[in-house]
């Protein structure tokens, strides 16, 4: 019997590039979403969520497609382009700005770093914070590996290591010195387009309500940062999620950690749940927790999937 994959792709911003008002960010371009996409389905059988466990039915290796964070580009472009092809793919959201919160602290350090540069930010953190542990430029590194020295430790900082309340008290304020407004609910899926997302047979997963990293004991993580999400997707869509995206592909917490992190999961109803290490898994996947090819990294931007056997990752 011939070895199949299952190989999955994340996504973030699929949008047109705006350097005027989110340098910050790096998205891929529409027209690069549909060359990437052509690429995939000549790898392998593009499949719906609902195929991740099962066995591939055309004797090729099987893609899914997974977009984290919610954002609205994921409604108006991500979602025509995936209908007028046929596809769907799996959804993950982040439930606070939807039920009152702020923007969360990952994407307002996209806002910052879109208006102020690396050097500013990071002296106005040392000055906030003079006694603060950072972490090291090797940590930052090793979590932002496709960003400049300087940026990875303002993003380490800010995502990583400062209590979450601190950093966001420390971010709106920096940027309403500098005369910016941070989007609202508009940067974000609605809970009807959600719910118009879902009902054309696409998932939605767990992803966070405010996009911590993982850290503490797993009940408390899933109390403060999974259950809300939940609740939320299942009371638009009237389906429990049964998938998981974690924040920042689960780093912030040991390999022993995350893997209690799974079994709890597990023992919660949730079928996989996806990180950020690169590789392929077996098809049907065995594990729970999944990697995941960044879209960046693959043509037309990076380099085709490299051939050879799968790699099991529990």
């Amino acid at each position: 019997m011939p070895c199949h994959s299952t190989i999955v792709v994340m996504y973030h911003y699929v949008r047109p590039p705006d350097a005027k008002q989110w340098a910050g960010l790096h998205p891929l371009a529409p027209r690069e979403f549909e060359r990437q996409l052509d690429y995939l389905a000549g790898v392998g059988e593009i499949i719906s969520p609902r195929q991740l466990d099962e066995p591939p039915r055309r004797g090729r290796d099987q893609i899914l497609l997974t977009f984290d964070d919610g954002t609205r580009d994921h409604y108006e472009v991500v979602f025509p382009i995936l209908e007028k092809r046929g596809l769907t793919g799996v959804f993950g959201p982040i439930s606070g700005p939807a039920l009152g919160e702020a923007m969360p602290n990952v994407h307002l350090v996209h806002r910052l770093t879109s208006v102020c540069t690396d050097e500013k930010i990071w002296a106005a953190l040392r000055a906030a914070f003079p006694h603060f542990d950072f972490g090291t430029a090797e940590q930052a590194t090793a979590a932002y590996p496709r960003d400049d020295p300087l940026r990875a430790r303002v993003k380490f900082a800010l995502n990583f290591m400062l209590e979450y309340e601190r950093a966001q008290e420390f971010l709106l304020a920096a940027l309403a010195a500098r005369g910016v407004t941070t989007p609202g609910r508009d940067w974000y899926l609605t809970e009807q387009q959600v719910a118009e997302m879902h009902a054309a047979g696409n998932e939605f997963a767990v992803h966070a309500h405010r996009h911590t990293p993982y850290s503490g004991s797993p009940d408390d993580f899933c109390h403060l940062d999974l259950a809300p999400c939940e609740l939320w997707l299942t009371r638009i869509t009237g389906d429990r999620p049964r998938l998981y995206i974690a924040p920042f592909g689960g780093r912030g917490a040991g390999d022993g950690p995350l893997d209690t992190l799974g079994t709890v999961l597990a023992a919660r109803g949730y079928r996989h749940g996806f990180l950020t290490t690169p590789g392929n898994a077996m098809a049907p996947p065995r594990g729970f927790w999944l990697p995941r090819y960044d879209a960046a990294d693959l043509p037309p931007r990076g380099k085709p999937l490299e051939q050879s056997a799968p790699a099991v990752v529990a």
